[in-house]
């Protein structure tokens, strides 16, 4: 199987895997290859928070050519995967120099698929086919996923510029916070609701529909077993998450996400300026996304921002803080007082910073 994840992250991730019962086998830039039984496509849909898809592996290695690949597949039954009357689509990424583009690979492995009975649907499909190809090495699986697992179901309102809710887990995670977290920062809240759900245990995706759900070999009853089972390992552990936004119409759809959420007992949003509420906060743990870019209305403001929490951070916590951020600022002004990690990471088509910096 391959899951695909954060760039930065892998390692990360592969813990995670791990935890549910994987092997792994490789780590790549934003995917990691592992085994393990089938049962593990159910539960780490249902329950990774680090994960955005799971691939079933049908095939992988070096080739010369894409003939060659369309070789190797050609000896796939398909039939073993997805039912007789599903519609497919095959979608390649290329990474590296070829003779050939992506969309020759979708056609040509397309034409593999379509051969043994099934029709395309490039809108609409039932299920769908992905491959990597990086440098001589092709991957090529069936998505068991559907919609990305970061899209989680508590976005009940919107914000502009709202974390995507696995690199909020991820941050949690490479924190380990214990009793109480603080977002000075927070937005729409997704890093307190993934924080909490991330020490909690809380599976984040079990009440969606999942691609696996049209596959040859989907088992409703042994899935549904599967989800009582990661339910049930939830824990009801003395976490607390405080949240801190200067804009109203922020505080209240943050509000209204923690309610949607079920951590509303846990998390408290609070009306204020973040950097203020640092100065007074006694806890041990920070984990924050300053504003940048749309959410703030100027570079110099978020120069502004960055070197008054840096400033606030030096004169008032102890502990640790997780930061990401675009730029290396804050890395500048607390390199003299702290002891700082930094993983460089691929946020959409942004390549930012994140800090865990100890003071």
């Amino acid at each position: 199987m391959i899951a695909t994840t954060v760039y930065g992250f892998e390692d990360i991730c592969a813990r995670e895997l791990v935890s549910f019962g994987a092997k792994i086998l490789q780590i790549m830039d934003g995917k990691v290859v592992f085994e393990g039984n089938l049962d593990l496509i159910y539960a780490i849909n249902m329950g990774s928070r680090t994960v955005h898809r799971v691939g079933l592996l049908i095939d992988m290695g070096d080739f010369t050519s894409l003939e060659e690949i369309k070789q190797k597949l050609s000896r796939v039954d398909f039939s073993n995967y997805i039912g007789k009357d599903c519609t497919f689509e095959v979608r390649f990424k290329r990474f590296g120099v070829h003779n050939f583009r992506s969309i020759d690979a979708n056609s040509a492995i397309g034409a593999v698929i379509h051969s043994q009975g099934y029709k395309v649907n490039l809108t609409q499909p039932d299920v769908s086919f992905k491959g990597w190809i990086h440098g001589n090495r092709f991957y090529f699986c069936l998505d068991t996923t559907g919609e990305s697992l970061h899209r989680r179901n508590y976005r009940v309102c919107n914000h502009p510029a709202p974390l995507r809710p696995t690199i909020a887990a991820l941050m949690s995670m490479w924190l380990s916070w214990k009793d109480t977290m603080l977002d000075p920062f927070c937005g729409s809240g997704t890093i307190l609701v993934e924080g909490l759900w991330e020490r909690l245990r809380y599976p984040p995706n079990v009440d969606r529909k999942f691609a696996f759900e049209k596959l040859a070999f989907f088992d409703r009853e042994y899935m549904l077993e599967i989800r009582e089972r990661l339910l049930e390992g939830v824990s009801n552990g003395n976490f607390r998450a405080v949240g801190v936004e200067l804009f109203k119409k922020h505080v209240d759809c943050c509000r209204r996400i923690l309610r949607a959420a079920g951590v509303e007992d846990k998390a408290v949003c609070v009306h204020g300026d973040g950097c203020m509420y640092c100065q007074t906060f006694d806890g041990s743990w920070i984990i924050t996304n300053p504003p940048y870019g749309l959410r703030i209305s100027s570079a110099k403001k978020a120069t502004a921002l960055m070197k008054r929490f840096a400033n606030v951070l030096r004169s008032h916590f102890s502990g640790t803080a997780i930061v990401i951020t675009p730029s290396n600022q804050i890395e500048n002004l607390l390199s003299d007082c702290a002891n700082i990690d930094k993983r460089i990471i691929r946020y959409g088509d942004l390549w930012v910073r994140v800090y865990r910096i100890t003071l």
